[in-house]
């Protein structure tokens, strides 16, 4: 009877060590609890899907704190992998995407604002624009036919770019020139497609191989010069007084503008223009 008793007091602290082993903490593990997902807090990692507060684990799901865990709160490489979609983590996070949005987002702003310039509108209408304050300033400018668009296959002779640099940098462009030939006046209005491929048109047109201002028979312009802003570029030819007038009107019609590039100066009245021949009134060359 003693036997039996001891037996059933051992199958009793048996039953009892057993039942407390198994409401004992989850020390880890490399399968921390039923595979699955949608775990809330487990700061390791593992396959333990469905667990609330396991401390080890493997590969959580859709954990908050770690893991394996594709769109977790506070993933990136996370506490036990590499974490997903995670919102303040490093590999596809929400948190890294709005960053870069919003620097595209800056990016594309300075570019569309960067240049600082008030022009808008076509090219002929600015041109228009600018003969108007010309003569409102009380500066006489000869008669001159109404704006044109230059011809691609015209533009080294009318603005000075090649045909492949007029395609490549001008998005529109107008143009006007005396309507008599013995006067050399011209201004152009070039709207380029951005800021910086205005500052290269100003640049080329400057250059040795750009504008040329002795195109006229006869006559040369006293002065000639290119000035942008923004996507803009003004080319001026003629009279002095005149170029003075076109670029202040420019100015105050773009709020500010780029360096005014003159290229070409004819010597003076009684100066040398080349060949032989001087300057009479209006840039007329007398032999």
């Amino acid at each position: 009877m003693k036997i039996i008793k001891i037996i059933c007091i051992v199958l009793v602290i048996s039953l009892v060590c057993a039942a407390m082993a198994s409401c004992g903490p989850d020390t880890g593990g490399s399968s921390g609890g039923n595979s699955g997902d949608n775990t809330s807090s487990s700061p390791g990692g593992g396959s333990g899907g469905n667990t609330s507060s396991s401390p080890g684990g493997g590969n959580a799901g859709n954990s908050n704190a770690g893991g394996s865990a594709g769109n977790s709160d506070a993933g990136g490489s996370g506490a036990g992998g590499a974490g997903g979609n995670s919102s303040s983590g490093s590999e596809n996070s929400n948190g890294g995407s709005g960053a870069d949005n919003g620097k595209d987002d800056a990016g594309t702003g300075a570019g569309n604002g960067g240049s600082g310039s008030g022009l808008s509108g076509t090219p002929a209408e600015i041109l228009n624009a600018l003969i108007e304050d010309i003569n409102s300033a009380g500066v006489e400018t000869p008669m001159t036919i109404p704006p044109m668009e230059v011809e691609p296959d015209m533009s080294q002779n009318t603005v000075g770019l090649s045909e492949a640099d007029f395609n490549k940098y001008i998005a529109d462009s107008a143009y006007t020139m005396a309507a008599i030939g013995t006067f050399a006046h011209q201004i152009i209005v070039l709207q380029a497609t951005d800021a910086a491929a205005a500052a290269e048109v100003k640049k080329l047109v400057s250059g040795a191989n750009g504008y040329d201002a002795k195109k006229w028979i006869c006559v040369f312009p006293e002065i000639a010069l290119a000035v942008d802003s923004g996507a803009y570029v003004m080319i001026f030819a003629g009279a002095a007084e005149v170029a003075d007038a076109a670029v202040d009107a420019f100015k105050a019609m773009a709020g500010s503008i780029g360096g005014v590039e003159t290229f070409w100066e004819f010597a003076g009245d009684a100066g040398d223009a080349g060949g032989g021949f001087a300057a009479g009134p209006g840039g007329l060359i007398l032999g």
